[in-house]
């Protein structure tokens, strides 16, 4: 029988290191996980999209008859809507997306408005600052169908992240922010949004979702 195989995408300022528990529990659940790293502070999404196909390929893990599936991490999860929206790969599983920014945080807003903030934004973030703005525009591929799950945390360990995103949050992205039109499932974790990733109560889940296309009650 062929092993499925998990894409795992870490966040801004995070790396594949980061993702290794994930990376070992999905592997233990039967999985062949690709951990892939990618230069996100130095390039726009689009051309990230292109570099994270040729690694995946590249991947001597890769195989091209198993179904694809990505687990993704705050921008990671923006990275894997890119790469299906660009190149709409026939074997698509399914998607778990952690944290994401799919309508992108108040954060980007506030510190590109203040002009002492802009420069450290500017540098920090890179080319995908701008695209982290509530006010961007994300296209998605309309020929991909895939099962979309997205777990959201609501433990905000930020201080003034309360005055500065809408709602509840997990202290970077709001929980509404994180929703997109096409997904199969949400759910709501008390998690924060930088240690979400290693939270074995997440991790259950996702491999829940990545089985049954649903996430447990």
């Amino acid at each position: 029988m062929t092993r499925e195989t998990v894409v795992l995408l870490h966040g801004i300022f995070r790396g594949r290191a980061d993702m290794w528990p994930l990376q070992k529990y999905l592997e233990f659940k039967g999985y062949d996980v690709l951990n892939i790293s990618y230069p996100a502070r130095r390039r726009k999404l689009e051309d990230l999209a292109f570099i994270l196909h040729h690694k995946i390929h590249k991947h001597k893990k890769y195989n091209p008859s198993a179904k694809l599936h990505f687990v993704t991490h705050s921008l990671g999860g923006l990275l894997a809507r890119y790469y299906i929206r660009d190149f709409c790969p026939e074997n698509i599983g399914k998607v778990v997306m952690l944290g994401p920014p799919n309508s992108g945080s108040e954060w980007a807003d506030y510190m590109l408005k203040k002009s002492w903030l802009k420069p450290v934004f500017s540098f920090g973030f890179g080319p995908v600052g701008e695209q982290l703005l509530t006010t961007h525009v994300h296209d998605d591929c309309e020929d991909a169908e895939y099962e979309l799950g997205i777990i959201a945390g609501r433990k905000n360990a930020v201080p003034f992240a309360k005055y500065i995103l809408e709602g509840a949050s997990d202290g970077m992205v709001p929980i509404e922010r994180t929703k997109h039109k096409n997904m199969t499932a949400h759910l709501v974790m008390e998690v924060t949004h930088t240690y979400m990733i290693t939270k074995p109560s997440v991790m259950r889940q996702v491999a829940i979702f990545l089985q049954n296309g649903k996430f447990a009650d």
